[in-house]
């Protein structure tokens, strides 16, 4: 939701959206680098497809920079 300007589509849309618990969502934002790689590496995985039906290109490794994980 920090990066609109980043894609041609709007990323206001239900397809790219999860449900998390706050427990992981404070992991997924405050974790370490292991913790919120590793848990964005499924989260990723498992929606690509979804992301891509709707017009959202991304990689792995740009997202991984979007939150700020090196490596």
């Amino acid at each position: 939701m920090k990066y609109p300007g980043e894609f041609n589509v709007s990323l206001e849309r239900t397809a790219q959206l999860l449900a998390l618990c706050p427990t992981c969502h404070r992991q997924i934002h405050h974790g370490t680098d292991g913790e919120k790689k590793k848990m964005l590496r499924k989260l990723f995985y498992d929606g690509r497809e979804k992301l891509e039906a709707i017009g959202i290109e991304i990689g792995f490794k740009e997202l991984r920079k979007m939150y700020g994980i090196e490596g």
